[in-house]
């Protein structure tokens, strides 16, 4: 029971989540991330994605309230509830605030800016503009640099951090089927008890019947052999009475 109970929390916050929050807490952002380095996506689709993954660091608070939620629609225990949402609260967390780290110099847009002025559309006219640019404003370039270092860091540091999570979630997962086996098999042992009892109260009940039935029966026989002694001192009586009188 408790193990469908999770299933049905994980699927009521799923829904709840909405299809994009729910692929990005399982890694797909990630990996939408890192295909950004390796595949030659334009520069414009990259900011867009850039975007929506800030949209998503947005509504992380939403998606600990909407698991919050669902979890609170099921019959977990408060305990199991917090165990399972408290990963998840802390991920959020730290997602914000290493998200905030990232982007406090606003390199973003600094580099909309560049494209908007530049009439850029490629990551290859963006590298040339650098390029360009670079003499005057070679300071600058290397700030994007460290920046776009750091984004790498922060996304190696985020899988790493969600896989952990995974882990943790997991084995409570498993902790809790283990403690359901342990008390299904409890309850079984206690109903066979309870069947055991209640056989031998139904053998103690016919035992007392026939132990009241044989008294009855004996104290009839009792009362029949009073009679018969009294009926036959009367008779003995008369009997002496009698020889008496023939002397």
């Amino acid at each position: 029971m408790e193990k469908m109970d999770i299933e049905e929390a994980q699927k009521a916050g799923d829904e709840g989540k909405g299809g994009d929050d729910a692929n990005s807490l399982d890694g797909s952002l990630w990996a939408h991330v890192t295909e950004l380095e390796s595949t030659n996506v334009s520069l414009k689709e990259k900011m867009k994605r850039i975007r929506g993954f800030e949209k998503f660091v947005e509504k992380s608070e939403e998606v600990v309230q909407n698991l919050q939620k669902a979890l609170g629609d099921t019959t977990l225990a408060a305990r199991k509830q917090d165990l399972m949402l408290a990963p998840v609260e802390k991920y959020c967390a730290e997602l914000r605030e290493r998200y905030g780290e990232v982007r406090c110099d606003g390199w973003q847009e600094k580099v909309l800016k560049l494209m908007r002025e530049k009439a850029v559309e490629t990551v290859e006219q963006l590298r040339d503009e650098c390029e360009k640019a670079g003499d005057e404003n070679e300071e600058e370039k290397e700030e994007l640099e460290k920046e776009n270092e750091k984004l790498k860091e922060n996304n190696k540091y985020f899988q790493r951090l969600l896989e952990e999570k995974n882990v943790e979630m997991a084995d409570e997962m498993a902790r809790s089927e283990a403690e359901r086996e342990q008390l299904q098999k409890k309850l079984e042992e206690a109903e066979k008890k309870i069947e055991k009892l209640k056989n031998a109260m139904t053998k103690e009940k016919r035992v007392s019947e026939g132990l009241k039935s044989s008294i009855t029966h004996l104290e009839g026989k009792v009362a029949t052999a009073r009679e018969d002694k009294e009926f036959a001192e009367g008779r003995w009586d008369d009997f002496q009475r009698w020889m008496e009188q023939a002397r």
